[in-house]
């Protein structure tokens, strides 16, 4: 009779002990088909942290009185902003980005053949790690203004090593009146496999001759985001980019939860740890392959 009052307790009480040492678990939606989205970027404000969404969608988020409030980001949706106190329920709903096929006269047009643009090598010089906060590295790639049109084949980025701990996920931004990164141009959420490093070559190359993604601007932006998870002060497994001096211009832009939650883009070469570079600039390694269409 002992036996039994005491698994009956366990039964009741062992659930919401287990719920309270996970955290608050909740699921990311796609608002029309009420399907999982994977790999959605969760900043935690103000604290400028982070984590994300495994491959179900699920967060879980451990109670923390510096939070007040979520944002939800995720390529092909647009981003959502909530207060904890807004959170009804386990479940956040995010609505697609709405797209268009590409317009007639660029269905018309064939392809003349194909052209490589960016670095596609440099020297080392440093190697950039991810930290965890959620940070974005994406390179400014300059086309030939001449009126035609490009559609993107693979992208191409020196990378000296290479673990999947933090998700990178490959972005590709058009480009404001400002010179900046500035609206997505993939659809979705395209996560970098480990089967797109070429360790040998120190560089990942992904395909996405698939997504119909159509340049007519002279400039975007390429590179890759890694996705924040908790914060580890010893040098953890994880990928890392390479960085040159070698590239006389400031090309590469940086976002980071660790310089602030105000979302803006900075040249990489004002951090400070990069003033000693004989060029005093700091660039990534990025190239794209084009089809040229005209």
């Amino acid at each position: 009779m002992r036996m039994f009052f005491w698994l009956l307790l366990w039964a009741f009480v062992m659930p919401d002990a287990l719920q309270a040492q996970k955290g608050n678990v909740y699921t990311v939606l796609d608002y029309k088909t009420r399907k999982a989205i994977p790999y959605v970027s969760v900043f935690l404000l103000p604290a400028r942290t982070g984590t994300y969404a495994n491959e179900s969608g699920e967060v879980v988020l451990q109670p923390d009185v510096t939070v007040d409030s979520l944002v939800f980001s995720c390529v092909g949706y647009t981003i959502k902003r909530l207060k904890l106190t807004e959170i009804k329920d386990t479940y956040v709903y995010l609505e697609p980005v709405e797209t268009s096929l590409p317009d007639v006269m660029v269905q018309r047009k064939k392809i003349t053949g194909t052209q490589v643009f960016g670095f596609t090598q440099a020297r080392q010089v440093v190697q950039w790690a991810s930290s965890g906060a959620g940070e974005a590295f994406v390179q400014k790639i300059a086309f030939t203004d001449d009126g035609k049109t490009y559609k993107l084949k693979s992208v191409r980025i020196g990378m000296s090593r290479f673990d999947t701990t933090v998700p990178t996920v490959l972005r590709i931004y058009d480009t404001t009146a400002a010179g900046l990164p500035g609206n997505d141009l993939l659809t979705r959420q395209v996560i970098v496999r480990k089967a797109d490093f070429k360790k040998s070559k120190r560089y990942i190359e992904v395909d996405i001759s698939t997504l119909n993604i159509y340049i007519r601007q002279r400039n975007c932006f390429v590179g890759i985001e890694w996705l924040p998870t908790s914060y580890h002060k010893k040098l953890w497994p994880s990928s890392a980019i390479i960085l040159t001096d070698q590239i006389a211009q400031d090309l590469t832009y940086s976002f980071s939860l660790l310089f602030g939650a105000s979302g803006s883009w900075f040249p990489l070469s004002g951090f400070k740890n990069f003033q000693a570079f004989q060029t005093k600039t700091a660039n990534m390694v990025v190239s794209v392959e084009a089809d040229v269409l005209e």
